[in-house]
C-alpha cells in the first residue's frame, strides 16, 4: 500500500538517514529508493540553496520542535523544484526513543501557483483601486429586515473619498444612502438597485460637490462587478471648462469669418463699379480717338483692358469665395451631366472648341449646391484648357466612380502636368506656378476647393510634369441621390 500511494512517503530514522521511500517520491524526484536509502533526506531532496533549511528543519522534527505541518521545495527530477506540504508521525522504540519519523508528502505546486496568481492580480486591482485617477466606490447589495434593498460600502479610493469629502473610517461598512450625502439626492439608490438587479449601467446626471466649491462638477456612472455594485465618480470641471472655452472660440471664430466674408463682399462689390466705368471709357476713348493713335498708345490701351480683364475675374472670383456659405441657393437634387454641359459651355466661350472635352456617359445625380456644383467643375475644365503643351491637341475627360460612400469625380488632361512638389501649392489662395502671361485669377482652385470641403468632400490632384493631370473630387452620397443621366 505505501509503495503505491499516490503521496509521497518516506521514512527517516533520528539521525535524518532515509529508510522508506515509495515509487511516488520516485516519481516526484527521479531518485530511485535503493539510490535514496542510506543517505540524509536533506542530500536527496533538498534544493541546494536550502539544504542547510532542511536539515535544521528535520533535525526539528526528530526534537519534537517543528510544526505538525510543513511545506518545503524539493528537486523533481526534471532538475526544477516542486512544493510539498509534509505530515509526520513517529514510530518508537522499546525504551520510548524515536525509531522513525514517516513524512507523507501532498505536492501542492499547483495550488500554490494558483494561489500566487490570484495574490498578483489582487495586488494589481488594489494598486489600480487605490491609485485610479477616477473615484470608486465598492457596494455590496443586501436585503434589510424590512425586505427591502440597501447597499453597504465595502471600500472607497482615495478618489472617492476627496470628492465625496468623507474618510474611510466614516464609511467603511456602513450604509451608502447614509454615508453619502453629495449623492443622496440624485437617482443614484434606484440606479444601483438596477444595477444590482438587472445589471444594467447608468450614468447619473452630474453634480457639483459644495465642499469642494461649486465649481467642482462630478460625473457618476454605476455598474454591476460580479456579486457587487461599483459607483464611479469623475471630476469633469476642467473637461466643460475646456468644452466651453471651445465653444467660445468657435463662435468668436464664427463671427471674425462673417466679418471678413462682409468685408469680402462689400469690397469686391465696390471695386466693380469703378471698373466697369474705367471699361466704358476706355471704348469711348477707343472710338472718338482711335484714328489718331499711333502703336504705343494701342499697346497702352490693350494692356489697360487686358489689367482691367483680369481685376474683374479676380474680383468676381473674391465674390464667388465671400458666397460659398452664404448662398440663398437651397441644396437640390442637380442632375450632374447638366452641370457638367453647363460648365462646358461657359468654359468654351471663354477658351473657344479648339480642344476635346469627353464626358462618361453615365453620371449621378447628387444633393448640391447647383451653381456650386457647376463653379467646380468650371474651374476644373477651365485649368485644364489653360495649361496645354505646346504643339499638343488637348484632350479632358470627365469621369465617376464611388468609394465608401463617396462619389468620386475625376477631370483628367494630357496638358502640361504640375510637378509633385506643386501639388498642394496650387490649392492656396493667389499661389500661380506660371506668370501673369497666362490668364487666371489665382483664385480659382482655391474657390474650388472650398466649396467642395464646405459640402464634405475632399479634392486632391495626380499629376506628372510633362505628362497630364487628374484632378479628384469627392460628394457624399445621400440617401435621396439617385442614378441618373
Amino acid at each position: 500500500i505505501i509503495s503505491s500511494a499516490g503521496t509521497l512517503i518516506i521514512g527517516y530514522d533520528a539521525t535524518g538517514t532515509i529508510t522508506l521511500f515509495n515509487s511516488t517520491a520516485e516519481r516526484v524526484t527521479g531518485v530511485g529508493a535503493d539510490d535514496a536509502v542510506g543517505q540524509r533526506v536533506w542530500d536527496v531532496m533538498a534544493p541546494p540553496r536550502l539544504r542547510a533549511e532542511y536539515e535544521n528543519t528535520v533535525r526539528s522534527v526528530i526534537s519534537f520542535n517543528a510544526p505538525q505541518t510543513a511545506e518545503l521545495p524539493l528537486v523533481s527530477r526534471d532538475g526544477g523544484e516542486r512544493i510539498v506540504r509534509w505530515e509526520r508521525t513517529y514510530t518508537y522504540d522499546n525504551d520510548g526513543s524515536i525509531d522513525e519519523v514517516i513524512s507523507i508528502g501532498i505536492d501542492v505546486t499547483e495550488e500554490r501557483e494558483v494561489e500566487e496568481r490570484l495574490r498578483l492580480s489582487e495586488e494589481r486591482f488594489r494598486s489600480v483601486f487605490v491609485n485610479a485617477s477616477n473615484g470608486v466606490i465598492l457596494l455590496e447589495p443586501h436585503t434589510t429586515p424590512e425586505g427591502e434593498m440597501d447597499f453597504t460600502i465595502l471600500d472607497i479610493n482615495d478618489e472617492a473619498m476627496r470628492l465625496c469629502s468623507v474618510t474611510k473610517g466614516e464609511v467603511a461598512g456602513k450604509s451608502f444612502e447614509e454615508c453619502l450625502p453629495c449623492l443622496r439626492k440624485m437617482e443614484a439608490f434606484e440606479s444601483l438597485s438596477r444595477a444590482a438587479r438587472d445589471g444594467k449601467s447608468t450614468t447619473l446626471p452630474t453634480f457639483q460637490c459644495q465642499s469642494l466649491g461649486s465649481e467642482t462638477v462630478v460625473e457618476v456612472n454605476v455598474f454591476k462587478a460580479a456579486r457587487n455594485v461599483v459607483v464611479t465618480l469623475k471630476d469633469i470641471t476642467k473637461q466643460q471648462q475646456n468644452e466651453q472655452r471651445l465653444v467660445d472660440q468657435s463662435h468668436a471664430l464664427e463671427e471674425k469669418n462673417d466679418e471678413l466674408e462682409r468685408f469680402i463682399y462689400c469690397t469686391s462689390h465696390d471695386l466693380k463699379s469703378p471698373l466697369t466705368s474705367l471699361r466704358g471709357m476706355v471704348n469711348l476713348f477707343k472710338e472718338d480717338y482711335g484714328e489718331t493713335f499711333d502703336e504705343d498708345a494701342w499697346y497702352y490701351l490693350e494692356r489697360i483692358e487686358a489689367n482691367t480683364s483680369r481685376m474683374e475675374r479676380l474680383i468676381t472670383s473674391l465674390l464667388k469665395l465671400s458666397r460659398i456659405d452664404r448662398s440663398p441657393e437651397p441644396h437640390e437634387a442637380v442632375p450632374v451631366a447638366d452641370a457638367i454641359n453647363e460648365a462646358i459651355h461657359r468654359c468654351r466661350r471663354e477658351h473657344g472648341d479648339d480642344n476635346v472635352i469627353e464626358m462618361a456617359s453615365a453620371m449621378p445625380v447628387v444633393t448640391y449646391v447647383r451653381s456650386q456644383l457647376v463653379e467646380v467643375f468650371e474651374q476644373l475644365i477651365g485649368n485644364a484648357l489653360t495649361y496645354v503643351g505646346e504643339d499638343t491637341t488637348l484632350t479632358v475627360r470627365i469621369d465617376h466612380g464611388r468609394d465608401d460612400g463617396m462619389h468620386v469625380f475625376s477631370v483628367s488632361d494630357n496638358g502640361v502636368g504640375i510637378a509633385p512638389e506643386h501639388t498642394e501649392k496650387i490649392f492656396k489662395v493667389f499661389e500661380r506656378l506660371h506668370g501673369k502671361d497666362v490668364p487666371g485669377s489665382g483664385i480659382g482652385l482655391f474657390l474650388a476647393q472650398r466649396i467642395v470641403k464646405s459640402r464634405g468632400g475632399a479634392i486632391w490632384v495626380e499629376s506628372e510634369r510633362g505628362v497630364g493631370s487628374t484632378f479628384y473630387f469627392t460628394v457624399p452620397v445621400m440617401e435621396e441621390d439617385r442614378r441618373g443621366i
